[in-house]
């Protein structure tokens, strides 16, 4: 704004000095030419009225061409002698006595200057006329040129641009500055000033309504923004993307968390996230153009990732990858897999038997009475194992399924004690010491409580040593806290994580010999987790095993 303006000014400045330089320097040459031509007819019509009366003519003549040098005068008799030059060029003025301007201006006898050009820088004016007693009188005057006139007023044209080119730069800076300040000064006021400087209103009203029109859009990418990013970030989905050049553009928590990653990777190489072989080739499939998903292993997590490419006018820009968890996804379906296969296994043993057997008495092939009982016992004992397991899996699909149950008031001690009285007989065999410490009381479903400490009493005598103890302890607080302690053969710490697991045995052929369908503790893991408790095993070998459950007193049923 500031050279525009000082462009313009100063274009203006000189436009109007050329122009008056040149209509002044006209008129005064107009002037200064009049005033020549006044002072030569005066000076002649002096002459002409004077020289009569004196005796001594040339002796006049000769005064009076002293008082300006700028004048000759020459005086000729009336036989074309050149009597008197005040110049002394008597050769130089013959030449101008001889041309037909001289002839003319003696024949008119008028007072009426001719002007002919010396040279560049000079001219001269001259008349010559006639005297009484016939001879002839010349004057001229030597004046300066128009160009001479030019070359004189040059220096004082040259320093007023100057001057200009000074008030134009000044004016220039000076109007420039009250314009912006006046700018800068009524955006950041609701009001504008029209007083002030009228001809930028216009323009102020504009430049406010589309800074309006900017902060709208500035606020409305903002939001846009900070909800993308609340949105990515909140994602318990990773979320990475990437540029062309393998850039890193965008991660959220949860990617970083995935690839078990802390540090600060936006804007660096995919290598400084990840060396995974996988997923850098599925960033260069994308960036080919073609999708990918894969699986792998981090941090002993399954982390299922999809690759895609980004279209960008249709060229691709970069690629995008979805990380998701499926540990959960994958465990569940392996376990369900190893269920099936184990309910397969355990229901097809004892048919195998029962078929068996059954297939021996139909045939006639056993004709010992002794054999026949003991097969007719064998089938008994594996049809109520058959039955057993059967009733083991229904109860867990119950549990699994159950949305609400019936909730009652709940005296653990008592609920303790009857269920230590079931089971006397059974511990006897062992000479198991049973017993119940503290109290509780809660409020759940009184069956799966008793189904839950039925199961762990039992675990408990099953896996005992002979003489050993099996004790129930209550405690109760803000949560109720149930432990079942026994001294028994224990549990290797390897395989703790597991004993929770469908069908699972830690010592597969001790649990054939002790019976049992495997499902007991998922049955106790799925009544703890259905009233929103927790269950922590402690166990050492040749020592003991301690299960201890915490449930809240007045609990939920969870699904």
């Amino acid at each position: 704004m500031n050279k525009r303006i000082f462009k313009t000014t100063l274009l203006v400045g000189l436009v109007a000095l050329i122009l008056s330089s040149i209509f002044s320097f006209f008129l005064y040459y107009k002037t200064y030419k009049v005033s020549s031509e006044e002072d030569l007819t005066s000076l002649i019509s002096l002459i002409d009225s004077t020289i009569n009366f004196e005796e001594d003519k040339i002796k006049y003549l000769e005064n009076i061409s002293k008082f300006d040098k700028n004048t000759r005068i020459t005086y000729i008799d009336s036989k074309n002698n050149i009597i008197f030059d005040s110049y002394g060029d008597v050769p130089g003025i013959k030449g101008h006595i001889n041309s037909e301007e001289f002839e003319d201006s003696i024949k008119t006898g008028i007072y009426n200057p001719n002007k002919y050009r010396k040279n560049a820088f000079e001219d001269i004016y001259y008349n010559a006329f006639k005297l009484n007693d016939g001879s002839i009188l010349r004057v001229s005057k030597e004046t300066e040129s128009i160009f001479k006139l030019f070359l004189k007023v040059l220096p004082a044209n040259i320093l007023i641009g100057l001057v200009v080119l000074l008030i134009s730069k000044r004016f220039s800076k000076a109007t420039t500055t009250e314009i912006l300040r006046f700018i800068e000064a009524d955006i950041e006021t609701p009001r504008i000033d029209t007083d002030k400087i009228p001809e930028i209103s216009p323009i102020m009203y504009e430049i406010k309504s589309q800074r309006d029109v900017i902060e709208r859009q500035l606020e409305e990418i903002k939001i846009e923004q900070d909800t993308i990013k609340i949105i990515i970030e909140n994602m318990e989905e990773g979320f990475l993307m990437i540029s062309r050049n393998k850039t890193i553009l965008l991660i959220n928590k949860a990617a970083l968390d995935f690839l078990n990653v802390k540090k600060n990777v936006i804007n660096k190489n995919i290598l400084y996230l990840t060396r995974d072989e996988e997923i850098v080739n599925s960033i260069e499939v994308a960036l080919k153009g073609t999708s990918s998903e894969g699986v792998i292993d981090s941090a002993s997590r399954e982390i299922k990732y999809y690759s895609n490419p980004v279209y960008l006018k249709n060229e691709i820009a970069g690629s995008i990858l979805f990380f998701i968890d499926e540990t959960e996804q994958i465990r569940s379906q392996k376990i369900r897999e190893e269920f099936s296969a184990n309910v397969s296994h355990e229901l097809k043993t004892p048919l195998t038997s029962i078929y068996g057997f059954s297939e021996l008495l139909k045939n006639k092939m056993i004709t010992s009475e002794k054999d026949k009982e003991e097969i007719i016992g064998n089938i008994y004992s594996e049809s109520k194992r058959l039955l057993d397991l059967t009733e083991d899996i229904m109860k867990i699909s119950k549990l699994e399924g159950r949305s609400e149950v019936s909730k009652t008031i709940i005296n653990l001690r008592v609920l303790s004690e009857e269920i230590i009285s079931v089971f006397k007989s059974s511990a006897s065999n062992k000479n198991i010491r049973l017993s119940v410490k503290g109290e509780g009381t809660i409020v759940a479903n009184e069956t799966m409580m008793w189904e839950m400490l039925a199961n762990l009493v039992e675990n408990a005598i099953k896996y005992n040593v002979q003489d050993g103890e099996v004790t129930i302890e209550l405690k109760q607080s803000k949560n109720i806290e149930i432990s079942v302690l026994d001294t028994g053969i224990g549990i290797p710490v390897e395989k703790q994580k597991r004993i929770f697991e469908r069908f699972y045995r830690v010592d597969e052929s001790r649990n054939k010999k002790s019976g049992g369908t495997g499902l007991g503790l998922s049955i106790v893991k799925h009544i703890v987790k259905s009233h929103g408790g927790e269950i922590v095993i402690n166990s050492k070998e040749k020592v003991g095993t301690e299960i201890k459950i915490f449930l809240p007193i007045d609990t939920k049923i969870y699904n």
